[in-house]
This record gives structure tokens, C-alpha cells and sequence, in this order.
């Protein structure tokens, strides 16, 4: 077998090839667009709950906050709007919501089913105080609990 030595020149060939490469993989990564969010809460000592999120869009999209007092459409709440639909919010027992952007996935559409014709997020914060889904009912009416029907 024949052995190859590296002369300096060739060594400094190869770093110049491997900077080249790298400059050139990080200027494809940075053009692709990128769409992230973060959500997260924090349990205090005293039991305090904290939680917050970023919006991370690679475009400009028209924004709005809509301060709901407390009565007859619900608690009190702040909302944050994307367009036309919550992004996120919090009500004034504290009920946190939020919406992420996610890698895009297949997700079964039921054509026979009418859409919603609401906004899903602003009515959790109307009219919940909390989360508990140790038990709930589903839209049948049957009763869950963990998953399981009884």
C-alpha cells in the first residue's frame, strides 16, 4: 500500500475546502424560512405559576390585542389576534393559551363536518377557569376517562 504525506500546501487546501463548505452550508440553512414558537411555564416555590411564549414568523402578519372586561360574554381576558383568530391569551383565573407552529403534517379532513364557525380559543378563555381532563365528555356525550370509554 502506498502511503501519501500531506504537505503543508495540501493541508491548507483542505482547510480552505472545509471553510468553503461550511460558509456555504450556513448560508443555505439561513434562507430557508423558519417558523418556530416556544411555550413555557414555570412552577414558583410559593406554587406561583408563570408562563410565557415567543412568536418566531418569518413574515409580517397584521397583530392585534383585545382586552375583554368580565360579564356576560365571560371572564375577563387579554387575547392576542393573528388576522382573525387568537394566537393566544390569558383569562382572569389565570387559564393560559397559546397556539404553536409545528412541521407541517397530514391531518384527517372530514369534508361532511361544518367547520366551527367560531374562534375555539377565545371561548376556552370566556368560559373556562381551568383545565381538568381527568374526566370529560366528548362531543357523542360518551364519558373518558384517560382516554378510555366507558
Amino acid at each position: 500500500m502506498k502511503s501519501i504525506k500531506k504537505t503543508g500546501e495540501d493541508i491548507m487546501k483542505l482547510r480552505l475546502l472545509a471553510v468553503i463548505l461550511l460558509t456555504l452550508t450556513l448560508s443555505v440553512c439561513q434562507s430557508i424560512p423558519a417558523m418556530a414558537c416556544t411555550i413555557f411555564s414555570v412552577v414558583l416555590e410559593d406554587g406561583t405559576v408563570l408562563a410565557g411564549n415567543n412568536e418566531d414568523y418569518s413574515y409580517s402578519i397584521v397583530n392585534s390585542m383585545v382586552v375583554t372586561a368580565p360579564g356576560e360574554r365571560g371572564y375577563g381576558r387579554i387575547c392576542f389576534y393573528n388576522l382573525s383568530y387568537i394566537q393566544g391569551g390569558m383569562n382572569e383565573h389565570g387559564l393560559f393559551y397559546d397556539g404553536a407552529s409545528c412541521p407541517p403534517s397530514e391531518v384527517p379532513y372530514d369534508r361532511s363536518k361544518e367547520n366551527l364557525g367560531y374562534n375555539l380559543g377565545d371561548i376556552v378563555l370566556a368560559k373556562c377557569g381551568n383545565m381538568y381532563t381527568g374526566m370529560y365528555r366528548t362531543p357523542a356525550g360518551k364519558e373518558n376517562r384517560k382516554g378510555k370509554k366507558r
